[in-house]
C-alpha cells in the first residue's frame, strides 16, 4: 500500500510548554516517558535534550513558530533516541495580557507506523514511510511510491503515485537522514528514487531523468552529476 491516511490507534500525544526562551517548563507523561525525561530535568532550554547534530534543526523549527503569530502550527519530522517524532509547534494565546509568551510543542512518535530503522553502517534514521501533514490528515507516504523530492524554500515537494505534498524537510535531511539507500540528488534541487527512473534523456544541451510513469514529469539532471548517476543505475 502506498499510503495510509487518517487517524492512527495507538499514537499517544506528548505535550511540552517552553517558554518564551525555549526552556521546558511543563511536559505530559508521554513526554516525559518518550524523551526519557525526569521532573528535575524541567527548566532547561530544550536544546539541552537533543544531540548536537539536530540543534540547529530544532532551533530553526522555534523560530518559525515563534515569527508565525497566527496560522496553522509549524510542523516537522525529527529523530530523537532513535525514534521518529512528528513535532508541532505553536504559540499559546493567553486570556490576559501576560507579558511573557509560550509555546507549546505536541509530538506523535511515529516510529512503528513509519518502518524506523537505524543503518548499521551509517548510523542514521531510515523511514520506509514518511510521515506527512496534509490538510488535517496523518498521512504515511511509502517510500518506494516517491519518484523524486524537489526543494521549494523551506519545505520539499513530495511527487509520488499517491499524488504531490510538501514535507519540512531540506533535501539535504531527506537524503541524509531519512532516505535511505535508494534515493540519490540529481540536481541541486532534486533528489530522485533510483528505482523508479527509467532512464536518462538529452534534451536540447541538457539532461533530464525519465521516470517509469509517463504521467510524472521529468526530473532535470546536472550535468556534473550525469556520471554518479548513472553509474548508481547500473548505466557505467
Amino acid at each position: 500500500m502506498a499510503l495510509e491516511t487518517g487517524f492512527v490507534e495507538g499514537l499517544n500525544i506528548g505535550l511540552l510548554l517552553l517558554s518564551a526562551d525555549y526552556r521546558v517548563i511543563g511536559m505530559n507523561a508521554t513526554a516525559r516517558e518518550t524523551l526519557r525525561l525526569s521532573k528535575t530535568e524541567l527548566g532547561k532550554s530544550v536544546l539541552n535534550y537533543h544531540a548536537a547534530k539536530s540543534q540547529e534543526k530544532v532551533m530553526s523549527l522555534l523560530k518559525q513558530a515563534h515569527q508565525k503569530l497566527s496560522g496553522a502550527p509549524v510542523t516537522m519530522i525529527i529523530d530523537v533516541l532513535n525514534k521518529v517524532l512528528m513535532i508541532s509547534l505553536s504559540q499559546l494565546e493567553m486570556t490576559d495580557s501576560a507579558s511573557e509568551s509560550f509555546l507549546v510543542s505536541t509530538f506523535l512518535d511515529v516510529t512503528t507506523q513509519t518502518g524506523a530503522s537505524v543503518n548499521p553502517m551509517s548510523g542514521k534514521v531510515e523511514l520506509k514511510k514518511f510521515p506527512i501533514y496534509d490538510r488535517g490528515n496523518l498521512l504515511f507516504l511509502d517510500s518506494q511510491a516517491i519518484y523524486f523530492f524537489a526543494a521549494d524554500k523551506n519545505y520539499c515537494k513530495v511527487v509520488s503515485e499517491a499524488g504531490r505534498y510538501y514535507i519540512q524537510l531540506t533535501l539535504k535531511q531527506v537524503l541524509q537522514r531519512y532516505a535511505g539507500t535508494s534515493f540519490a540528488r540529481a540536481h541541486k534541487s532534486y533528489v530522485v528514487n533510483l528505482e523508479r527512473v527509467r532512464g536518462i534523456m538529452r534534451q536540447q544541451g541538457h539532461y533530464e531523468i525519465v521516470f517509469d510513469n509517463n504521467d510524472i514529469p521529468n526530473a532535470p539532471l546536472a550535468r556534473r552529476r550525469l556520471h554518479d548517476l548513472k553509474a548508481a543505475l547500473g548505466l557505467i
